[in-house]
C-alpha cells in the first residue's frame, strides 16, 4: 500500500508487474529506472517479493533491452519465460487470428518469427527487404479503381533535396492500398530550386491529373510535418484539400509499412518509379544497428517518407483491411 509516495512498511508489496517494458528503454532511463523501481518496492520485504516484466522482443538482438535481459538472466533469482500465441488455448485466439499468423508464415517467415513468435530476427540493412517487384508493382485496373473509396497523397518536402507527392487509393474490396501516381522534383539534380508556391501548383496539377484518370477526388494530403509553408500554399490554391497533422514516429511508421508489405497489402504503380527505386536503396545505418539502434540512413528516403506519412495517416482504416494482428503499438 502506497500513501503519499511512501510505502506502508506494515503492508509490504509482494508483487510488482511492469508491462510494455520497452517503453522504459525507448522513452525512459532504461536499466537505471528499473533498478530504482525495484529498490523502492523491495524495501521492507523479508520473505517474499516478486517483480514480473512483460514485453514483446524487438527485432534487434543487440538492442538495449535485450542486453538488459541477458544481464538479468545471470542473476540467481531470475527466471526467463518466452511464450507466443501457440502457448494459449486456440479458443482464446479465434480461428481468424490463427489463420492470419499462418498466412504470414507462408508469405514472410522472417516477419512471422518476429511478429508472432517474438524472436529477435535481426535487422536487415535494407529496410524493405520483403519487396518483390514482380508481384508488388501493378497498374490498378478500372475495376480496382472503382473499388476505391477515395484517393490520398503523401508528401515530403525538400529545399535542395527532392520534393515528392505519392498518390494512393484504399481498396476495401481487395483489402489493400494501391499506388496511383507520383510527382518528384529534385532541386539539386535539376540545378534549380522551386518555391513552395511552385510546388503547390505542381500538386494541384497532379491532383487534377489523377482525378481525371480515376473519376475520384483527392481530398487528403499527409504532408511532411516540417513543410508548414508548403502546406499553407496548398491550402490557398486547393482549399478543398485537408492536410491533417501526421505522426512522424519513424520506426513505428516503418514497422507498419513492413507489415503491409509482408501481408501483400501494399501495391505500387509503375508510375511511382522513384518510390520503386528507393525500395532497393533505403537502408538502416549499419554502424547504428551494431550498437543496438535502428536509424535509417537519411538518403534515398524522400518517397519512402511520403509513403510512410500516408500509411500513418490512414492507419485507422488500414487496420480494418489487414488480417487480425497482435501488435505492440496500437
Amino acid at each position: 500500500m502506497i500513501q503519499n509516495g511512501i510505502i506502508d512498511e506494515n503492508k509490504p508489496i509482494k508483487l510488482v508487474i511492469i508491462d510494455e517494458l520497452t517503453e522504459f528503454f525507448d522513452k525512459g532511463e532504461g536499466e537505471d529506472e528499473l533498478q530504482n523501481i525495484e529498490a523502492t518496492f523491495i524495501r521492507g520485504n523479508d520473505d517474499e517479493f516478486c517483480m514480473e516484466y512483460y514485453f514483446n522482443p524487438p527485432k534487434n538482438p543487440k538492442s538495449e533491452i535485450m542486453q538488459w535481459v541477458d544481464k538479468m538472466c545471470k542473476r540467481r533469482d531470475c527466471i526467463r519465460i518466452h511464450t507466443d500465441y501457440r502457448d494459449v488455448p486456440k479458443e482464446w485466439l479465434g480461428k481468424k487470428l490463427i489463420e492470419s499468423a499462418e498466412e504470414l508464415k507462408r508469405l514472410d517467415i522472417k516477419m512471422y518469427n518476429w511478429l508472432w513468435l517474438g524472436l529477435c530476427t535481426g535487422i536487415d540493412e535494407l529496410i524493405y527487404y520483403m519487396f518483390k517487384e514482380e508481384t508488388m508493382v501493378q497498374e490498378a485496373t478500372a475495376e480496382q479503381i472503382s473499388q476505391m473509396k477515395f484517393l490520398v497523397a503523401g508528401g515530403d518536402y525538400g529545399q535542395m533535396n527532392p520534393t515528392t507527392f505519392q498518390v494512393f487509393g484504399l481498396d476495401f474490396v481487395d483489402k489493400c492500398i494501391r499506388g496511383i501516381d507520383e510527382y518528384y522534383y529534385s532541386g539539386r539534380d535539376e540545378g534549380k530550386q522551386r518555391s513552395p508556391s511552385e510546388y503547390a501548383q505542381d500538386f494541384k496539377k497532379l491532383k487534377e491529373k489523377v482525378e481525371n484518370k480515376t473519376g475520384m477526388k483527392l481530398l487528403v494530403l499527409f504532408l511532411d510535418p516540417s513543410a508548414k509553408g508548403l502546406a499553407e500554399e496548398i491550402r490557398r490554391i486547393c482549399p478543398e484539400v485537408s492536410i491533417p497533422t501526421v505522426d512522424n514516429t519513424v520506426n513505428l511508421g516503418i514497422s507498419r509499412v513492413q507489415k503491409m508489405m509482408s501481408y501483400q497489402r501494399l501495391f505500387l504503380s509503375p508510375k511511382q518509379k522513384h518510390l520503386i527505386a528507393e525500395r532497393y536503396m533505403y537502408e538502416y545505418d549499419k554502424d547504428k544497428i551494431d550498437k543496438g539502434k535502428e536509424e535509417p540512413v537519411k538518403e534515398n528516403d524522400h518517397c519512402s517518407d511520403a509513403e510512410r506519412y500516408t500509411v500513418m495517416g490512414l492507419w485507422q482504416y488500414i487496420k480494418q483491411i489487414l488480417p487480425n494482428l497482435i501488435t505492440d503499438e496500437d
